[in-house]
């Protein structure tokens, strides 16, 4: 008949004849006899023309080869032809299923069932599966999630106890003393990695601890002295000009060593040791020579072998938190503290066993002041010392007397006294009782009073003459002039003299009759006032 039908090309072959189309596509020949049917079409005779002819599979429906032989198929279960002329069934499209065979179309699963194959069956997981929603989800990512957070949560365990242990054994180290082993720890890669600050937190308390201990008072005034008559006798002294000295202070001044003493000390003549040394004197022998109680131990404070007087002490229960600044000068011979804190412990025998002296010469590491040459600059020392006396909170003024005394020109004693003052520190001055009888009967008018008090702090001199510098320096910089130090440290004096005066009316009945005018009323606290030209007492 000549029509077309919807078949592949291959199948759309043209046939050529005398111009007449009697047969129906695909056949042609005598009788029609010739060609077969495709896959996917079946062979039939047309009820009409009763000719051969080729119909497609119906949908649902499929025939596999080509040929004029066999019938159409009916798609299997799972499987479907959605379109007639099929030469195959497809597969039902994933999640979809078709339990019955010759179907055209797929349908979804029922809630609890899963598609396999193209066919409904109930879900069931594997093991390492989790049902949900209908579908199975592998358990391994879960798995493997879980086994993450819980090995970052052993870690941090594990961090958090090894850190702690770090930490306990810092503070137990330090509550033992064991200083080498705490700095030790400090330099232990994994210690400091863990728990570095926590180490150095601890270390800084141990060093401020140290640096906060003082002498305690009944140290000083019954065992002190004897230390000192027993070690000057172990110790050979020469003559160095005006001075006794020993190897260590020879040392010192010349350089050398213990080995090979400086062409001084081997020139130098024998002499004996002197009855009444000097502090200057007393250095070598007890605060960093081998007699010093912090020879060999190690320093709270750096770790380094060789700690100060009072950390050497400590474990003694000699020393303690400082309760009391001691402002004085190296120049003092040994009686004169000695005597004065007596004098003091004599009238507060209330308060003496729970006194301890922040002392410079016994507080600060002098084997690295004195014997290494370690120093800060001058600024430095003025703010560690301003500090330092803020947090002790009382200073004593230890005077060799009140006319032309060596503390009011020593630089230091200046600088101190009047940072005390500036911070409003109670002072108290402590005095030998010959001298606070002379001072009784030597004050008996403003003027003299003025006199005794006269600061001029642009005179004062230190044992070193950095030092002197650097203060003289500070002061310039920071006021411009001496003249507010000069007045505020007068001030200071003249406040504490007149509270003596008048502490010793008991012990000197005839001084207040002296000073009438002296202490008929309190001295004034405000020092600003003073130095802006006000009236003084």
């Amino acid at each position: 008949k000549g029509e077309e039908v919807a078949l592949p090309k291959s199948a759309l072959s043209l046939l050529h004849g005398n111009g007449s189309c009697s047969c129906n596509w695909p056949f042609s020949g005598e009788n029609c006899s010739q060609g077969e049917c495709p896959a996917g079409y079946l062979l039939t005779v047309d009820d009409t023309s009763l000719l051969y002819e080729c119909r497609k599979c119906a949908s649902g429906t499929y025939k596999e080869n080509p040929g004029n032989d066999g019938v159409c198929s009916a798609c299997s279960p799972g499987t479907y032809a959605a379109q007639p002329g099929q030469s195959i069934c497809k597969i039902c499209p994933a999640g979809q299923a078709q339990e019955d065979s010759g179907q055209s179309t797929c349908h979804e699963c029922k809630v609890g069932e899963t598609a396999n194959d193209g066919r409904c069956s109930p879900l069931t997981c594997a093991r390492s599966e989790w049902k949900l929603q209908n579908q199975c989800w592998s358990l391994v990512p879960v798995i493997v999630l879980v086994l993450v957070i819980l090995c970052a949560f052993f870690a941090a365990c594990a961090y958090r106890a090894q850190r702690r242990w770090i930490v306990n054994q810092a503070h137990f180290m330090k509550s033992n003393r064991l200083w080498q082993q705490l700095y030790s720890l400090k330099d232990r890669p994994l210690a400091r990695k863990l728990a570095g600050e926590d180490i150095a937190a601890v270390i800084e308390d141990a060093r401020h601890e140290s640096e906060q201990l003082g002498m305690n008072l009944d140290y000083v005034i019954t065992e002190f002295e004897e230390v000192v008559r027993a070690t000057m006798t172990n110790h050979e002294w020469r003559q160095d000009g005006d001075f006794v000295l020993t190897l260590g202070s020879f040392l010192m001044n010349y350089g050398g060593k213990h080995e090979q003493p400086p062409e001084q000390w081997l020139q130098a003549s024998r002499a004996n040791h002197p009855s009444d040394p000097n502090f200057h004197q007393l250095a070598p022998l007890l605060v960093f020579g081998k007699d010093s109680p912090g020879f060999g131990k190690i320093c709270p404070r750096d770790g380094k072998p060789h700690c100060s007087y009072v950390d050497g002490i400590h474990e003694r229960g000699c020393s303690g938190k400082a309760t009391h600044f001691l402002s004085w000068a190296w120049l003092y011979r040994l009686s004169l503290p000695l005597k004065a804190l007596q004098h003091w412990a004599e009238k507060n025998q209330w308060e003496r066993h729970n006194v301890n002296i922040w002392w410079c010469f016994f507080c600060n590491n002098q084997f690295r002041v004195l014997q290494e040459g370690q120093t800060k600059n001058t600024k430095e020392l003025a703010v560690a010392f301003g500090a330092n006396l803020k947090g002790i909170g009382k200073a004593w003024m230890l005077m060799d007397g009140v006319r032309e005394p060596t503390y009011t020109k020593r630089i230091w004693c200046i600088f101190e006294v009047y940072i005390a003052r500036k911070h409003d520190i109670p002072c108290t001055i402590l005095i030998a009782p010959e001298q606070q009888l002379e001072c009784d009967h030597s004050i008996n008018t403003l003027k003299e009073l003025d006199e005794a008090c006269r600061v001029r702090a642009e005179d004062a001199t230190a044992s070193h003459k950095q030092d002197e510098e650097g203060i003289k320096r500070e002061i310039v910089e920071q006021f411009g002039s001496f003249h507010e130090v000069n007045e505020v440290v007068e001030e200071q004096l003249r406040s504490v003299v007149i509270r003596m005066l008048k502490e010793s009316e008991t012990g000197a009945p005839d001084s207040s009759s002296n000073l009438p005018h002296l202490i008929s009323k309190p001295p004034q606290s405000n020092a600003v006032d003073q130095v802006h030209g006000k009236a003084t007492n």
